[in-house]
Order: C-alpha cells, then sequence, then structure tokens
C-alpha cells in the first residue's frame, strides 16, 4: 500500500506546481455553466414550465448537476494511459512488483485532489452568486443516497476513462474517439439538458447505460423528483455497472498486453 500512496503523493504534488493551468481549467467550467444559465434564463422568460422543469428548478439542474461531474472528473485520465501505452511505459510494469490499474488509480487520485478543491470552491461562488434562482432541499436519507452515488460515480468514470485510454493498445492514438466519447457521455448523462427531453426511446437507452447516473438521476433525486427508493435502486445500478466495468478492464487489460508484446513495443 504504501508505494501506492506514495504516486498519490507525488500526482498530488506535481499538480500542484501547476495550479495556473487549472485555473484555465476553472475559467473554461465557469463560462460552460455561464451560457447554460444564460440560455435557459432567456427561454424560461416566454414561458414558466418546461417540461415539468420550472425555471428555479432548471436553474438548480444545471448548477447542482455540474457539481456532481466536477465531484466526480478525472480530469483526462485517459490520455495519461494513452501516453503510458504509447511511449512505453507500460513496459516498466510487466517487470516490477506494482500492478498498473492499481497504479493508475493512485495516480487519479492524486491528479484530481487539487482540482477538486478549485472545483468546489468555483462551483461555492456559483452557488452564491446564483442563490436566489437555486433550490436547496437536502434531507439526511437523500445527501446519504447523494454521497453514494458521488463515489460510485467516481469510480464508474475512473474505470471508462483507464478502458478508453487502453483503446491505444489497437489505435496508439485516441484523440478522435476521446473526443466524441467525451460528447456521447455528457449527452447521455443529461449535461446539456434533463433527459425527460428525449423521446422514449432515447430516455430507454439512456436508462440501460451508466452514464445519467453520474448526473441527470442525482440531480433529480436532489430535486425531489425522484423519490428515496427510486435513488436506491439507482444507486444499486451504479454499484452493479461497476462490477460489470471492473470485468471489462481486466479483459481488455490482458488482451491489451498480448497486442502490445505481440507488436514488441
Amino acid at each position: 500500500m504504501k508505494k501506492y500512496y506514495t504516486v498519490v503523493k507525488n500526482e498530488l504534488q506535481r499538480q500542484l506546481a501547476f495550479r495556473l493551468n487549472l485555473l484555465s481549467y476553472r475559467v473554461g467550467n465557469l463560462l460552460e455553466i455561464v451560457v447554460q444559465i444564460i440560455v435557459w434564463t432567456v427561454i424560461f422568460q416566454k414561458v414558466d414550465v418546461v417540461q415539468g422543469y420550472a425555471r428555479n428548478e432548471m436553474i438548480s439542474y444545471v448548477v447542482f448537476g455540474w457539481l456532481f461531474v466536477f465531484l466526480t472528473e478525472n480530469y483526462g485520465l485517459e490520455n495519461i494511459v494513452e501516453h503510458n501505452i504509447f511511449e512505453g511505459k507500460v513496459s516498466e510494469f510487466l517487470v516490477k512488483p506494482i500492478s498498473y490499474l492499481k497504479y493508475i488509480f493512485s495516480f487519479s487520485l492524486g491528479r484530481m485532489s487539487v482540482a477538486l478543491v478549485s472545483s468546489i470552491g468555483m462551483m461555492l461562488l456559483v452557488i452564491l452568486f446564483f442563490r436566489d434562482q437555486l433550490i436547496f432541499n437536502l434531507d439526511p436519507v437523500r445527501a446519504l443516497l447523494l454521497l453514494g452515488m458521488v463515489g460510485a460515480g467516481l469510480v464508474l468514470k475512473i474505470y471508462f476513462a483507464v478502458m478508453i485510454g487502453m483503446i491505444a493498445f489497437w489505435t496508439q492514438r485516441i484523440v478522435g474517439i476521446d473526443y466524441s466519447l467525451g460528447v456521447f457521455i455528457k449527452f447521455f448523462s443529461g449535461v446539456y439538458f434533463p433527459l425527460v427531453f428525449l423521446p422514449p426511446l432515447a430516455l430507454a437507452i439512456c436508462k440501460a447505460l451508466p452514464f445519467m447516473y453520474v448526473f441527470y438521476v442525482p440531480t433529480q433525486l436532489y430535486l425531489g423528483k425522484l423519490s428515496v427508493g427510486q435513488g436506491a435502486w439507482a444507486l444499486v445500478f451504479e454499484l452493479a455497472w461497476i462490477v460489470v466495468m471492473y470485468f471489462l478492464t481486466k479483459l481488455m487489460w490482458t488482451r491489451g498486453l498480448r497486442k502490445y508484446e505481440g507488436v514488441g513495443i
């Protein structure tokens, strides 16, 4: 365990050395949030309710939804995995008494720590600024469920990022794939708009995938649009997906190593 703790500590220190880079990301995130709020504010000037959402519910959906995004973000972990494969660094882990998958999980914890603090600070400012337009609705049971969803969502997104990165075993580079999947995930998470806006078939597809459970579902639970029972089942579904992702990641790693060693990288 000590060697993995060292990985966390080293990456944490490295991130602290690049604070300006983090600041630039936060500015971009802030613009994304503000643009969404402006768009919905303009829409609600003409109507009172959109698909069951009043204005303050929609603004709360955007703000608290983005808070859940930041709490579960891994900040480009897939690119780290890609570089490790492309540059041949994975070979080092094949001859050392250290698991690459455990290493990359430890690395991600160190990587996200500083970014997480800066994200929470930014979101507190956003919440303070828009507080008159937000809904504050949280009881202890919902808070515990949301905490569980955030933890499960974090693990899910780490697994998914690692899987995207491991595509580099076959393609060497993942830039285009990474971008396309990023848009796909945001869409099916409900980042752009509440998923209730989608037709029944598209919504059914969203429910079968894990992505809506890291944005849309927690936000619905927070707003009171889902019952505690529904929230509990959603958390169980998330945990089931973590098990699936674990085995898929192990499978990709095993198959990827065969390709990696087969071409003599």
